[in-house]
């Protein structure tokens, strides 16, 4: 009985043992796979709040602007501003 217990835990041993190699190479796969999707969220982040950015962005000018000259500011921005998917028009 105990011949019997004392080959299984080797072999269980042995069995779960992995060589350094794959180890690191499992390791660079998570971080590169972690990578992909944390600038495949950012993209997506950036192309949902980019307008609201850019309106906030020139809301803030345009007060700057009315608190310095102490009037009414008022602006038309004429600009065509295209919509793009992962940077592609």
């Amino acid at each position: 009985m105990e011949s019997q217990n004392g080959n299984d835990g080797s072999k269980e041993r042995l069995s779960s043992m992995r060589p350094s190699r794959h180890r690191w190479w499992q390791r660079f796969r998570r971080i590169g796979k972690f990578a992909f999707w944390l600038i495949v969220i950012y993209m997506i982040v950036q192309q949902v709040f980019g307008p609201y950015w850019t309106n906030a962005a020139r809301a803030s000018v345009l007060d700057q602007f009315q608190q310095q000259r102490k009037s009414r500011v008022i602006a038309m921005i004429h600009r065509q501003e295209t919509i793009s998917v992962f940077g592609v028009p």
